[in-house]
């Protein structure tokens, strides 16, 4: 999911940060993740996150690493 975000977007890579706190991501019997694509609290990434454009970038790159995942495990 990641590398589509960074692909598609244009994004800086800033990693995955695994939570131990969080249930949707730690207490499910499904894949589950958490997408944080910008943060309104800078500036650069609010005028992004405000961009039709830029959201739609978004919106691909998280289908398509979607369908990479569900391509690795159909079973899922």
């Amino acid at each position: 999911m990641l590398d589509e975000l960074v692909k598609g977007t244009g994004a800086t890579d800033k990693g995955i940060i695994g939570r131990e706190d969080l249930i949707v991501l730690n207490q499910t019997k499904m894949p589950a993740i958490i997408v944080e694509y910008g943060f309104l609290s800078n500036e650069n990434e609010e005028k992004l996150l405000l961009n039709d454009s830029y959201q739609d970038k978004v919106v691909d790159s998280i289908v398509n690493g979607l369908e990479y995942y569900l391509s690795l495990n159909p079973e899922k």
